[in-house]
């Protein structure tokens, strides 16, 4: 996800919340983006395995 994609997505977010802070809302969206990332990191890497056996 691009930088400019992680700024329109914590815009959304403190619309929706505008208690948050910008670097809460910010870290917050960063964080769901890299679980998201990894998750679909580990999925290719069983679906490779399975493939391979």
């Amino acid at each position: 996800m691009s930088d400019e994609a992680i700024e329109l997505w914590t815009a959304r977010l403190r619309a929706l919340a505008p208690e948050l802070d910008e670097p809460t809302a910010h870290g917050f969206v960063r964080q769901v983006y890299d679980a998201a990332r990894s998750d679909l990191d580990e999925e290719a890497l069983e679906a490779d395995f399975e493939r391979e056996e």
